[in-house]
């Protein structure tokens, strides 16, 4: 039963730390980049504490929680998407971290 729920913690965690740490690189460089991973991150955050949840509770009955699921993994690769674009735009304006 700790596996099936430290998993998911840990990778939530771990995720909200690397999105802490986008942001404040985001905010020094003046990145949209940055801050869109950011927000990605925190989107695979939340899909880590549904995942927790749904352990917890053995949610597999309800229709709305595989919708929230799909949600939270819809917003996490869009915003990922974003991030990446807004990365190689600013790699090809040359308007990236600055020094």
């Amino acid at each position: 039963m700790f596996l099936q729920v430290g998993a998911p913690i840990f990778a939530g965690v771990g995720f909200l730390f690397v999105a802490l740490v986008l942001w404040v690189q985001g905010q020094r460089r003046h990145s949209l980049a940055l801050r869109w991973l950011s927000l990605g991150q925190v989107a695979f955050a939340l899909c880590a504490g549904l995942g927790v949840v749904y352990q917890l509770f053995h949610l597999r009955t309800s229709d709305l929680w595989w919708d929230l699921v799909i949600a939270a993994l819809f917003l996490a690769g869009c915003a990922s998407l974003v991030g990446v674009v807004y990365a190689v735009r600013e790699t090809r304006q040359g308007s990236g971290p600055q020094r």
